[in-house]
């Protein structure tokens, strides 16, 4: 072999290091920074909200299917909301479910469709309305009182058609009674508190500014 080719050959691997030394230094940095996360029922910084895409991937992207006919996990439907809904975190739609679980229990309760409208999607709402005008039509006045704590579970996530749903899991402590326009107790008890479970579920479109979520279903599992 002759001085010259042998040149050469050390020049190509000298560029050959080179070249793979840039490549990793440029994969190197492609690190992303994670979405700022904020209370799903608390109103977003607008500096934010301007200057962030509301639905932008993660770093680490969708997370696949499994090979198999198994469902994926509930931390794997987690995840997918994740990748559609960057600011979701749990631990804060968590606090911000409890507290609508309250209000819309006692809104109901107090017939106060302006703060039910606020809280419910539309479908929802007008079967809330609904129940709300038969019952004062009847005269009936129906009393709700929440005792002790709420807990609250998430049960599922998804996204369909571009929309982010979870559904929540509650139990709760609670006098339930219907009175008549006499007075006369007809349904319920105004004594002894009753547990109640409670399966709703609350949407969101991510692509929307607006960061609340809305109760668009409930269920009352047996």
């Amino acid at each position: 072999m002759g001085s010259n080719t042998l040149l050469d050959l050390v020049i190509f691997a000298a560029i050959a290091v080179f070249l793979v030394l840039r490549l990793r230094a440029v994969l190197g940095r492609r690190t992303g920074e994670e979405q700022p996360r904020a209370n799903p029922f608390a109103t977003p910084d607008p500096a934010f909200v301007d200057r962030a895409p509301v639905a932008a991937p993660t770093q680490l992207g969708p997370v696949a299917a499994a090979p198999s006919d198994l469902p994926l996990s509930l931390e794997a439907r987690v995840q997918n909301l994740r990748v559609a809904d960057p600011s979701f975190d749990e631990k804060h739609f968590l606090a911000g479910a409890k507290t609508a679980f309250q209000m819309i229990v006692q809104a109901f309760a107090a017939g106060d469709l302006g703060t039910l409208k606020t809280l419910l999607g539309p479908s929802l709402y007008n079967d809330f309305s609904a129940a709300v005008e038969a019952r004062n039509r009847s005269g009936h006045t129906l009393l709700t009182e929440l005792r002790g704590t709420v807990d609250a579970d998430l049960e599922d996530a998804r996204v369909i058609n571009g929309q982010t749903q979870v559904d929540i899991r509650f139990v709760s402590q609670q006098i339930h009674a219907v009175r008549d326009a006499s007075g006369a107790i007809v349904e319920g008890d105004t004594t002894q508190p009753i547990e109640i479970i409670d399966l709703w579920t609350f949407a969101r479109d991510p692509r929307s500014k607006d960061p609340n979520w809305q109760l668009v279903a409930t269920d009352q599992p047996n």
